[in-house]
């Protein structure tokens, strides 16, 4: 490794380092003013990284065993300019941590503000892949791949000094005094005081985290933004760089009880809560009818209507297909129907995908939860139980009278409002429908109240991915997997909660990424006969599919079936 002594000529001109700039940015302006190559950057780089370990980070100053002061004295700037190129300030929170799963790790890009770029600047703080604007100017940020191989005994940060390099001096018109001798630069202080203002969000909020709330969601960028409002720490500068930022922020719902009874909500937990979400929708029966069931009733006849000539040519086809094999099939035991869903799953039209896509959300039987809800308990063909160990103590929450047990039997099947349509049950005979046996928690009193809350919430995320699904044609026409992006765009719109504790009970803060207002389906078709025309040849090119993967079958089924033969002609010959 190189000696610090054979870098006592460095050209670095004094003044113009920034604080949280990114050593990409400072290792594209050393290579530039002493004509040499990144890695004699890297060489100089490694003198003073020590032999520490990062905490988590992808940051190359947040080693804590970095020496600062040396590098204050090589490059002759002030150590209270150069201390801050870390960002050990606001990494290392566990609380919120624990909670939101915060973290710095950056976005695997490129992302740059053009306007600081155009000043000679670029800071690790434009990286963070929950920034999407500059904490400076708010201008979007810009995202190019990067598709430089990581450099062994550095951190991820490391890589954006060739792209920086690229940008300043082979394209002078980014910053126009790259080259020249004198650079104009952006002000220290005020990235001081927009920077400033970003941490303090970060950092009050961990100071006033208490064990008094639980947080729960799916979208952890979304329990970050929502907790920082939560405790009163959203200034404009966090809530403009953050990608979320489109949240809305509901009115606290309060529901008074008792401290003691306050204590054992929040003692549920996030898994808890899951639990009794799943076990509302289980069992909630037609004469509550709370908000969310009433919605969920009225959506699949909805969906349904001016759609029933679609609906007609899809079950024609399905029907041609399923005569189809149960002639060609017949006395062959190893030919199964080679029904690949997903092909099916987007025909003939956008209506009938999101049918399709409805059915997952009804599941609740199977325990195909969507991504939003977390259920974590054994299921199957015949019984549903939870785990009791993650609900808090249950015995308590039963004895307050919150929870109570719940033991019958529930009829399987109920999900599936397409299954007239679907393959395998076009000729089925009426049955006798099956049932499950069920042992499990169920929530009453106020717990009851928060649950059906929390369900209608998620049921105004979920339809809104539903719709957005079907109106984006190209998903639709795309080769993608519908169920993987339709449970991706739940993720990406999932509401944040935080039950929390109050003076006189608890109450309910709730961040969407949605609209009160539900979609409103267009059920009329503007231009019918091209419709229905699309409906008629995309049915019939999936019977031509579903044709050729049977004569492919077919032709394996008797190859295998002369194999047999010829295998047991030559064991006969033999013996």
């Amino acid at each position: 490794m190189a000696l610090l002594a054979e870098y006592d000529q460095t050209s670095w001109r004094p003044g113009t380092l920034r604080i949280y700039e990114s050593i990409g940015s400072i290792g594209a302006k050393y290579c530039y003013l002493n004509k040499v190559k990144p890695k004699e950057f890297y060489n100089l780089i490694s003198e003073f990284n020590g032999n520490g370990s990062y905490i988590d980070s992808d940051n190359t100053f947040d080693n804590p065993d970095f020496d600062f002061a040396k590098l204050a004295k090589l490059f002759e700037e002030p150590i209270s300019i150069v201390s801050k190129l870390s960002l050990n300030l606001i990494n290392d929170l566990p609380k919120l941590y624990k909670q939101t799963r915060y973290s710095l790790w950056g976005n695997n890009m490129f992302s740059y503000c053009p306007t600081c770029m155009a000043a000679g600047y670029h800071s690790e703080l434009h990286q963070i892949h929950w920034v999407d604007k500059c904490f400076i100017h708010g201008d979007n940020l810009v995202n190019v791949t990067n598709k430089e191989k990581s450099i062994k005994g550095f951190r991820n940060d490391i890589k954006l000094l060739k792209p920086i390099f690229d940008t300043w001096f082979l394209n002078s018109a980014i910053w126009e005094s790259a080259k020249t001798s004198r650079w104009s630069l952006i002000d220290n202080e005020l990235i001081n005081t927009q920077a400033k203002k970003f941490c303090s969000a970060l950092i009050y909020t961990e100071k006033k985290l208490q064990n008094d709330s639980i947080l729960f969601g799916k979208n952890n960028e979304s329990n970050l933004l929502l907790q920082v409002k939560a405790k009163n720490s959203l200034n404009r500068v966090f809530k403009t760089v953050h990608q979320n930022k489109a949240m809305s922020f509901e009115k606290p719902l309060k529901y008074p009880c008792s401290a003691e009874i306050a204590d054992l909500l929040v003692k549920i937990g996030p898994k808890g809560i899951g639990h009794f979400m799943h076990s509302r929708q289980i069992t909630c029966i037609e004469s509550e009818m709370p908000i969310w069931k009433t919605i969920l009733n009225d959506l699949p006849k909805s969906l349904l209507k001016k759609h029933s000539k679609c609906l007609k040519l899809y079950k024609n086809s399905f029907e041609s297909i399923e005569k189809t094999r149960i002639r060609w099939c017949y006395g062959h035991e190893y030919v199964h129907p080679p029904y690949d869903m997903s092909r099916f799953d987007r025909v003939p039209c956008p209506r009938i995908v999101t049918l399709n896509l409805l059915q997952m959300l009804l599941n609740v039987e199977d325990s195909l939860i969507p991504e939003s809800i977390t259920y974590y308990g054994k299921c199957n063909s015949k019984e549903i139980n939870y785990s009791f160990y993650d609900i808090g103590s249950l015995d308590n929450l039963i004895e307050a009278g919150i929870v109570t047990k719940w033991i019958g039997y529930i009829e399987i099947g109920t999900h599936q409002i397409l299954k007239q349509y679907t393959p395998g049950f076009m000729f089925e005979s009426e049955v006798e429908p099956d049932f499950r046996y069920i042992n499990i928690p169920i929530c009453q009193g106020i717990l009851t109240e928060i649950i059906d809350q929390l369900l209608l919430v998620h049921l105004q995320t979920w339809i809104c991915a539903l719709y957005e699904v079907e109106m984006n044609s190209n998903v639709i026409d795309s080769q993608i997997n519908l169920k993987n992006h339709f449970r991706a765009k739940i993720h990406e719109l999932s509401p944040s909660i935080i039950l929390k504790k109050t003076n006189d009970g608890v109450e309910l803060l709730i961040g969407t990424m949605t609209s009160k207002r539900l979609p409103k389906w267009c059920n009329s078709i503007r231009d019918e006969k091209g419709h229905y025309d699309t409906v008629k040849k995309r049915s019939n090119e999936l019977e031509v599919t579903f044709d050729e993967l049977l004569a492919y079958r077919m032709r394996m089924n008797d190859l295998f079936q002369l194999r047999a033969n010829l295998i047991r002609s030559f064991v006969r010959k033999r013996s």
